[in-house]
């Protein structure tokens, strides 16, 4: 059975309606009170190495909740709340990136699921180190509910993001703009580094859906074929399956 510790609260912030006109909504990422706040947490935060940088690799910054494991799902075996085929997603990828995960929870339950999924134990990958909530500033959003079309509430809302900044600072001469991709299920996460972000569907219900769930052998793929990119934040992120669908395409 599941130890019950690694079934915890939902954390994650309504993502519905928040892409609409993200690209152009500037103010959230240029606010001074929301640089200063990301400025004071990178400041403050500590990196704990689990496996040293790899010089020339590129960087793949992982969510963990409904990224690469359902959180809420009344499943009992841990092979059914990890999504299919991690291990084979993380293997393949781990030939040219460096793994880092980036959670939106407390480092308990991060510990708790990495260690009942096996990360940590893998032959295959190595993982560099693990980010928790600890790491995540605050930032205020005048016009969220405005993306959302809820004119009754007008009030700012403040939520947690990841700004790669962090990491390009704290490991300085590995990892930068041009080499990291950031793979979350949820789009404000990366409203700081839109063109590094790859918005991934979310993996709920997986006691419904892990027969079907094939996501994590598509992104592989694509994150293989664009591994020799000289500037990841050139590439369309946005449009990474119609990538992989060309490319069968090219193949047949």
């Amino acid at each position: 059975n599941i130890p019950a510790q690694i079934i915890q609260p939902d954390f994650s912030v309504d993502d519905e309606g928040y892409e609409e006109d993200a690209q152009n909504d500037f103010d959230i990422s240029t606010s001074p009170v929301n640089v200063q706040n990301i400025r004071t947490k990178i400041d403050k935060t500590e990196i704990h190495f689990i496996n040293p940088p790899r010089r020339g690799k590129r960087l793949l910054v992982l969510d963990i909740d409904y990224t690469i494991f359902d959180c809420k799902s009344p499943s009992e075996t841990i092979t059914v709340l990890k999504r299919p085929y991690l291990d084979t997603f993380l293997a393949l990828v781990y030939k040219y990136y460096d793994l880092v995960f980036w959670s939106q929870t407390s480092w308990k339950w991060v510990e708790a699921k990495i260690t009942e999924m096996g990360i940590l134990f893998s032959t295959e990958y190595r993982v560099t180190f693990i980010l928790d909530r600890s790491s995540m500033p605050r930032v205020e959003d005048h016009h969220y509910y405005k993306r959302k079309r809820d004119s009754s509430k007008s009030e700012v809302k403040y939520y947690e993001i990841k700004p790669l900044q962090l990491i390009w600072d704290k490991v300085p001469g590995f990892y930068n703009a041009k080499n990291t991709i950031h793979v979350d299920d949820l789009s404000r996460n990366f409203i700081m580094n839109q063109r590094n972000g790859l918005k991934i569907s979310a993996y709920k219900n997986a006691h419904q859906t892990y027969r079907t769930d094939r996501e994590l052998l598509l992104l592989g793929y694509y994150l293989v074929s664009v591994k020799d990119c000289e500037d990841f934040q050139t590439l369309n992120l946005n449009g990474w399956r119609d990538h992989i669908l060309q490319m069968a395409g090219q193949a047949t």
